[in-house]
């Protein structure tokens, strides 16, 4: 709906919204034999916030590293790009903030499984990340525009915030009472790769029959 606002805005056309989805293997709940190898792999300690995403400026790492050290909470950072070095010099040696550079999906499966939140903190058209975070029902907070508006439900499988400092007040009052793994995950299947096959054949018969009537 975020992009279709932009398309009507721009060329005066009323489009219809298909989801993308993430695949069954997001939904999937890792080992125990799977979680203790992670663990040990990237020295996790029980309770993590995790970011996985490239490192460029427009996607406010920073914020993540800020909110985290001022929360007093460890973050662990999957990704790589070009603002890398500039955000490791952005961190002090007691900050409790580690990047851990590319990881395989199989790894980050199992460390949306582990984290206590997923952060967001930039704008997209959509954002595979949350929907991901969510599948492994981890809930996600994430900044109040863009796609995120749409998959992540406010107080139920995650919050928003507008501001740095909104953003570390949520991390301060957190509280993993207050999120179910199995509702955030139902939620999650909304936008699952079956239903956005399921959605788009739906749109393509459609627009077959509208077609198939003007000749």
């Amino acid at each position: 709906k975020y992009i279709r606002e932009k398309i009507k805005k721009i060329y005066g056309v009323d489009a219809e919204v298909v989801y993308p989805g993430v695949g069954e293997e997001w939904f999937k709940e890792p080992s125990i034999i799977q979680k203790k190898k992670v663990q040990a792999k990237f020295n996790l300690p029980n309770h993590f916030i995790f970011v996985l995403s490239r490192l460029y400026n427009h996607k406010r790492i920073d914020w993540a590293i800020k909110s985290c050290r001022d929360a007093g909470i460890p973050l662990y950072i999957a990704g790589d790009g070009p603002d890398r070095k500039h955000l490791e010099k952005f961190t002090k040696p007691n900050d409790n903030i580690h990047f851990l550079g590319r990881i395989s999906d199989v790894d980050a499966v199992t460390m949306y499984n582990l984290a206590d939140v997923v952060l967001f903190c930039s704008v997209e058209d959509f954002g595979l990340v949350p929907v991901e975070a969510m599948a492994g029902g981890t809930p996600v907070f994430a900044y109040g525009i863009g796609g995120v508006k749409e998959t992540v439900k406010e107080g139920v499988t995650g919050e928003f915030f507008m501001t740095n400092d909104e953003l570390t007040d949520l991390l301060k009052k957190f509280n993993v009472k207050r999120y179910n793994a199995d509702t955030i995950k139902k939620h999650a299947m909304k936008f699952s790769e079956e239903e956005f096959h399921k959605n788009l054949t739906k749109f393509l018969i459609k627009i077959h029959e509208k077609e198939s009537k003007r000749y």
